[in-house]
């Protein structure tokens, strides 16, 4: 069935001149009867009598399935008819809509036909005059609970839905303990929105770890205050998004041409004489030496097998360290990849699936992968994170090398144009890792401290741009006073020859 991202995805593929419609039907499921072996499983008792629904129900596992397949072939028999790919027509149970472009026309002959089909078989539509449910062919109109705006290709949430939104999220700001149910359905809502939210779903991870916590026996869950202000920022940010964002291209293109990293991160236990922490390689960066790279050992309590303070034993927690890799190189190399489109090579399919989704069950994953877009967006970088095998390549090897303390190992791979030391790496991170905690602004700590770290730089090259200009100056005052003096020299001459003609003249 179609989502938000199918929908978003054929737009973008029809572009820009796109239009659409959407037919719904009446009471959907009551178009399927249920076998008479089967009226016994729908029995209702109210008021002392028995009630048998001969329909089938809202509510029953089976019933999506059995209409999504009826109502699938309405819809592909319609296309078949005037001519229009099945795909371009987005289905979500008794959904239809068919999306094209204006000049193609086939958008309200696929509504009209549809219809006739439907009177045909006596399926029961929605009236077009019931607002949100169905329209005829527009730029304009609410699919799936959002309203697209295809003129100016710009999407919001209907009013009466956000400030519901809002309202519920207060809730959780306001009270100290909130119910259950109330906890899933604003998740339920937030997940479904999150697309319309500019970097939503990477704001969603404590809200979800109260859903998680909650049982259902009566009992309330307590809202802690990262929850707390996670839910400030949803109502922030859904009152700044209620005029309309851009409709994003959920494809997301990617640049072949990029800056590859590579990063590994090696667990607890002891390599060798060296120790075990994490390594990464910028490769081809275009300055003279091409090779950025960084290493940095775990604390002993770490490589120990210790527990934090919270009672943690990170030295099994291999998804939180390998983001920790990619996070920590893509912030030492923050001067040559500023506006770049950047590839992350990461070996750790559960740091690259958490990128992907945008959260994670495990708020140190989440804090990670937080703090990886924060500091991408601030530093005006596209970037994605790709899985790859272990060892695969040069880039990888090097990396894994790196983690575990193997210089030459490393310098096999990376070869002799490389910076000779290790890259500087952020004392945020580095406060962070020797007692790590769930923290939603480790991303922006990191992003100031590289601002700190930019200033200074700029404060130097003015420094020595200054120096430059005053040493300039000095040499061209020394060559002015030169020509003047060379000058003055040669006037003397001329006036010694000419008075030497003059005396030559009278005598």
């Amino acid at each position: 069935m179609a989502d938000t991202k199918l929908v978003l995805e054929t737009l973008h593929r029809v572009g820009k001149d796109a239009q659409f419609t959407k037919v719904d039907w009446a009471s959907a499921y009551k178009h399927l009867g249920v076998r008479v072996e089967d009226w016994p499983l729908q029995c209702v008792e109210w008021g002392g009598k028995i009630f048998v629904e001969l329909r089938m129900t809202f509510g029953c596992t089976s019933s999506p399935t059995r209409f999504h397949v009826l109502s699938d072939v309405v819809k592909e028999i319609s296309a078949k008819n005037v001519g229009m790919d099945k795909d371009d027509i987005a289905k979500c149970l008794d959904d239809a809509i068919p999306s094209q472009t204006q000049e193609s026309g086939l958008v309200p002959r696929v509504e009209k036909e549809y219809r006739r089909l439907c009177e045909s078989i006596e399926v029961r539509l929605a009236k077009p005059e019931y607002a949100g449910k169905t329209f005829s062919a527009t730029r304009v109109g609410e699919v799936l609970g959002l309203i697209y705006d295809l003129n100016t290709w710009c999407w919001w949430i209907p009013e009466a839905k956000m400030l519901r939104l809002v309202k519920e999220l207060k809730e959780i700001v306001t009270k100290q303990e909130v119910d259950v149910k109330l906890t899933e359905t604003v998740m339920g809502k937030i997940t479904h929105y999150q697309k319309l939210i500019p970097y939503g779903k990477y704001n969603r991870s404590w809200l979800l770890s109260l859903v998680r916590e909650g049982k259902w026996d009566g009992s309330k869950v307590k809202v802690d205050d990262v929850s707390r202000h996670q839910a400030q920022w949803w109502i922030a940010a859904l009152m700044a998004s209620r005029t309309g964002t851009r409709i994003p291209d959920p494809r997301d293109f990617r640049a072949e041409a990029c800056v590859n990293i590579y990063t590994d991160a090696a667990g607890g236990g002891k390599f060798g004489e060296s120790m075990g922490g994490m390594g990464g390689v910028t490769w081809n960066i275009p300055t003279p030496k091409r090779m950025a790279w960084m290493i940095m050992m775990w604390p002993k309590w770490l490589i120990s097998g210790g527990r934090s303070s919270l009672g943690v034993r990170f030295s099994s927690k291999l998804t939180t360290l390998e983001g920790l890799g990619c996070l920590t190189q893509l912030a030492v190399s923050h001067r040559e990849l500023r506006g770049k489109a950047v590839r992350l090579w990461c070996d750790n399919s559960g740091f690259v699936h958490a990128m992907r989704s945008g959260s994670s069950t495990c708020l140190y994953v989440a804090t990670i992968s937080k703090a990886l877009m924060e500091v991408a967006r601030g530093l005006d970088i596209r970037f994605e994170v790709v899985k790859t095998g272990r060892m695969s390549g040069p880039g990888e090897r090097a990396a894994d090398a790196l983690s575990k303390g193997d210089m030459d190992r490393a310098w096999e791979d990376i070869g002799g144009v490389r910076e000779e030391e290790s890259r500087q790496i952020p004392k945020v991170i580095k406060e962070w890792i020797q007692d790590p905690v769930p923290d939603p602004e480790l991303g922006l700590r990191i992003l100031d401290e590289l601002d700190g770290q930019q200033k200074v730089l700029q404060w130097e090259t003015r420094r020595l741009t200054v120096t430059q200009l005053r040493e300039s100056a000095k040499v061209t005052m020394s060559e002015q006073r030169r020509a003047a003096k060379i000058k003055a020299q040669a006037v003397a001459i001329q006036k010694r020859l000419a008075a030497k003609r003059k005396r030559e003249m009278k005598n």
